[in-house]
């Protein structure tokens, strides 16, 4: 490298003939050698080294005006510093060195160099960078990463246009992140409300239906300015090391070190200033003045030392019940009663009450349809609350539910009834109380007035067998009727035969076998029976239970008589 600038030269004269030299000796370097001799390399060779030669010349000649414009206004800095004297102003060398594409400065000298410096080269491409097509689509994508974590979001819409955002019930409430150029501040005309209830309000052309889905994120319109130069800086610099590393640019190890060394300073800033910027959430609502709905913005600042910013902004939310994620019984009835159960409406269909809640920013805003069909459920559990039932017929309900929670899938026919009136119709479809049927046992050849079929404790003698008498037929079929309601039958019949068996007085098992034989044609072999036989079954059963007595009261007895003979010795 040729001698070079010193800044404090002791005459202007010598420094004039350092800097002539300086541009003499880096033209003829620059200067075009021309096409190498032919020898027995094909001519496409040589084409090939004569087009790269003329290109590096294109660049030395590019660098040579930079450098010739570099030493004129180093020679006019130069002119205003007086021999043998500091400089009146400390920063001349400094800024003389983020100014020229090729002067180094370094404590109280600066130089010229062939290789550019990095400060003026990051400058020079700073400027030269698009703040639609490079910066914005950084920060972007940078802010992407940050909120690409798992969420409970329908979908997370960066800087997207209000056509864009889709108009549904979704998975969960939808994201909005607005633009730098919409940022929140405390002035009266605030860009992120204006961006964000146009975005509320339509979507593309048309009015938007689902707005109780929405939720905004705003970056901070002080950091704004601080955001949009680190992303400068980052761009600019990792454009530097590709073209050190593709040899576009001329430096050594050094500066790509420092190159890349700077780069990974401006991504740790450029990421803090995310962090910092996007912290504003905004929630919109409505409250009523004069009877009529108001737009109002919730706004609160979500942390900006949490790792995860989505998790943060889901716990914020949570904290300041802007999304429900478990909704109470009562506060569903509460609503019910304010809003559909008016006048003669005694029951509202179950699907447009969570579209509702979905599409009024005055109803809660539940996280998804799962939260109030829980909800739902979990009213069902008691009687205070509603009913619900899987759609009506005329003036009857189907599928009715009151105090249990065992309900068909939400559908368009489902309904949420107003509790006095789930009270009052299950008081007019309560089945008559089924009468006890009672049986009377009855003997072939002989007719049963209305008194003995009514009979209910009938419970025969014993009558002793004798060689005259001839035992009659025991009755062995019986028949009855009733009337069942075809909604309620499976629980009626179940009720019927528990009426049944316990005035026959056996166990149910028994009772549903007798009609399981009876469905096979087996139950004639049931009842084969005469009246003696079932009078000595009975003695023998009513004997062994006073046997098994005696045998008690003997063994009691046996040890009270050894437990006092002891005593006694």
């Amino acid at each position: 490298m040729p001698p070079v600038l010193e800044s404090y030269a002791n005459n202007d004269s010598n420094l004039q003939d350092v800097i002539n030299q300086y541009v003499t000796a880096f033209q003829q370097q620059s200067h075009d050698t021309g096409t190498p001799t032919v020898g027995h390399a094909p001519p496409e060779h040589y084409q090939k080294q004569r087009d790269q030669l003329l290109k590096e010349k294109d660049q030395l000649q590019i660098q040579n005006e930079k450098l010739k414009a570099d030493l004129a206004q180093a020679q006019e800095c130069i002119k205003h510093i007086k021999v043998n004297q500091q400089p009146t102003d400390q920063n001349d060398a400094k800024r003389l060195r983020d100014k020229l594409h090729y002067l180094y400065a370094e404590q109280d000298r600066f130089w010229l160099d062939t290789r550019p410096n990095l400060r003026r080269e990051l400058e020079s491409r700073k400027a030269n960078l698009s703040e639609r097509d490079e910066v914005q689509p950084l920060i972007k994508q940078r802010l992407n990463d940050l909120l690409s974590k798992k969420h409970s979001f329908a979908d997370v819409h960066l800087f997207l246009p209000s056509a864009e955002i889709p108009d549904d019930y979704g998975s969960g409430p939808r994201l909005v992140v607005l633009p730098t150029v919409d940022a929140y501040s405390n002035s009266k005309n605030n860009a992120a409300y204006i961006a964000a209830e146009k975005t509320l309000r339509m979507r593309g052309d048309q009015p938007r239906q689902k707005q109780n889905r929405l939720i905004f994120l705003a970056p901070d319109f002080d950091v704004v300015s601080r955001l949009r130069e680190h992303a400068r800086i980052f761009l600019a610099w990792r454009s530097i090391i590709v073209d050190i590393d593709s040899q576009a640019l001329n430096q050594d190890i050094a500066g790509l070190n420092q190159a890349k060394k700077n780069l990974n300073g401006a991504t740790k800033s450029l990421d803090m200033l995310l962090r910092d910027a996007f912290k504003w959430l905004i929630v919109p609502t409505e409250i009523f003045v004069n009877g009529k709905p108001t737009l109002e913005w919730k706004t609160v600042q979500v942390s900006t030392s949490s790792q995860n910013l989505i998790q943060d902004i889901e716990l914020k939310l949570r904290e300041e019940e802007w999304l429900i994620f478990e909704w109470s019984p009562i506060h569903l009835r509460k609503l019910l009663a304010d809003w559909y159960f008016k006048a003669e409406t005694k029951h509202i269909s179950a699907l447009k009450v969570w579209q509702g809640s979905a599409n009024h920013l005055y109803m809660p805003r539940l996280a998804n349809h799962d939260v109030f069909r829980h909800t739902v459920i979990e009213g069902l559990h008691s009687k205070d609350y509603f009913a619900y039932a899987a759609g009506v017929e005329g003036d009857r309900y189907l599928g009715f539910h009151f105090g249990d929670r065992s309900i068909t899938p939400m559908d368009d026919s489902s309904l949420l009834i107003e509790r006095e009136e789930a009270v009052a119709y299950e008081e007019r479809t309560k089945p008559a109380p089924v009468p006890p049927i009672s049986i009377a046992p009855y003997y072939a050849g002989e007719e049963q007035s209305g008194a003995e079929s009514t009979s209910t404790n009938y419970n025969p003698a014993p009558i002793a067998p004798t060689q005259s008498s001839t035992p009659k037929a025991l009755m062995n079929q019986f028949y009855g009727s009733i009337s069942l309601d075809p909604v309620r039958a499976k629980m009626d019949f179940a009720t019927l035969i528990d009426e049944v068996s316990r005035n026959l007085k056996i166990f149910h098992q028994t009772l549903s076998h007798w009609i399981t034989h009876a469905s096979h044609g087996k139950v004639a072999s049931t009842f084969n029976h005469n009246l003696e036989t079932a009078t000595l079954e009975a003695e023998v059963k009513k004997l062994k239970r006073a046997l098994a007595v005696a045998e008690m009261e003997r063994s009691i007895l046996k040890k009270a008589t050894a437990f006092f003979s002891k005593d006694t010795c």
